[in-house]
């Protein structure tokens, strides 16, 4: 058979232009994959000029905002483009571009579609965010940043420790891999790779799955772009002994990691959906305003995400934590534990205190906040110690 162009792509280029999803099927996977990295550049340079869009001017582009890493699907290839403003007849081209490429290598028999299964633990309404009960650890690396404004990605070991823990947490041969708006089935070890490639490319945000709701699941979420990387066991199945024992699995392997780590924690969470952005939970930390009267939450995560190996988000159950940290709360915590390269551990009560509606939950809370005090700021400082840094307005 010929290369064909499923009509109903072309539907999904008018409808979703900001949101186009390609994959090709029925082609040899690896001329196929091949093809698609080929044409990514051209993809990209597409260009409607600028009198395709208003408030654009000569010498200004007019083209997609975005096109994905080549995505190995089993069902075949995938990329995912983000069309921005361009005109979607120069948009319509792209499949065009796509079959060029596929004859460049050969390939004679191919249909250029949009996948059919996308989307599954994406949903809000069925997906991940609905799994409850969730044991999760995120780590930060060191130094959290490169520069002002360019997180440094979690490390290639980090990558292969996260994957080994995910054998372990639940062991199956096939995976989800999702990542820019798109979920495929994977071998686990296909994936992995793809993990790698990830972390190696600093994508914003990718996650392999193994499980799927409502059973179980564990999950890697690795935001390589944004500067941290996250493990997470959920279900509604888990009980409390499960939960605590995924905790403490968590907490072995943050300790593993913890030499090149800015900061690392592990906590318990009422739903994983709580886990599931590139800034970390943290459910807010009050400080009295200096009149009196109303309490101010402290700075939010997105400002504390560059400046960790300093500040902490919040308390929690187990934390690693650095020599910023020591400097600011003036030598060790009580309870703290010494570790390597200037490390140190911080846990206050044990897992099973922090679980949902455990009634020691908000008390040993509060004694983790009282042992970080000097660690939890208001925005109005974590602005101040990103100028000092920087030398010029926070970042976040």
């Amino acid at each position: 058979m010929p290369i064909r162009i499923d009509p109903h792509l072309t539907g999904a280029i008018r409808s979703s232009p900001k949101a186009i999803t390609i994959q090709v099927r029925d082609a040899p996977g690896e001329s196929a994959s091949a093809a698609l990295r080929q044409a990514r550049p051209e993809l990209a340079a597409l260009d409607g000029g600028w009198t395709s869009a208003p408030g654009l001017g000569p010498g200004d582009t007019n083209g997609p905002k975005f096109v994905s890493e080549v995505i190995p699907a089993d069902s075949g290839p995938v990329i995912w483009i983000d069309g921005g403003s361009a005109p979607v007849d120069l948009l319509l081209t792209i499949p065009r571009v796509i079959e060029d490429h596929l004859r460049r290598m050969g390939v004679d028999d191919a249909l250029i579609s949009t996948p059919a299964d996308s989307l599954r633990l994406l949903r809000r309404d069925t997906g991940l965010s609905t799994v409850t009960r969730a044991a999760v650890l995120r780590l930060f690396p060191a130094p959290p940043v490169l520069r002002r404004g360019v997180p440094t990605s979690p490390p290639a070991e980090w990558v292969d420790a996260a994957g080994g823990w995910l054998g372990a947490a639940l062991p199956t041969e096939r995976v989800t891999m999702a990542a820019t708006a798109v979920e495929f089935t994977l071998a686990r070890e296909a994936a992995l790779a793809y993990l790698r490639d990830a972390q190696a490319r600093r994508t914003l945000e990718v996650y392999v799955v193994a499980g799927e709701p409502p059973g179980p699941v564990a999950a890697i979420q690795g935001y390589f772009g944004l500067g941290n990387l996250s493990l997470a066991m959920a279900g509604d199945q888990l009980s409390d002994g499960d939960l605590v024992a995924a905790a403490e699995r968590l907490r072995a392997l943050a300790l593993r990691l913890a030499p090149r780590c800015s900061q690392a924690f592990v906590t318990i969470l009422p739903t994983l959906h709580d886990n599931l952005s590139p800034r970390p939970p943290a459910p807010g930390v009050y400080v009295e305003r200096a009149g009196g009267g109303v309490s101010l939450r402290s700075a939010h995560p997105s400002a504390v995400a560059h400046l960790c190996d300093e500040l902490a988000f919040d308390a929690y159950p187990f934390q690693v934590l650095g020599p910023g940290h020591r400097g600011r709360l003036g030598g060790l915590p009580s309870g703290a534990v010494e570790l390597s390269e200037g490390r140190f551990e911080l846990s206050v009560g044990g897992f099973g205190d922090w679980l949902p509606g455990s009634p020691e939950l908000e008390v040993n809370r509060a004694k983790g906040r009282d042992a970080l005090a000097a660690c939890l700021v208001p925005l109005e400082e974590a602005i101040a110690l990103g100028s000092q840094r920087w030398g010029g307005p926070g970042s976040a």
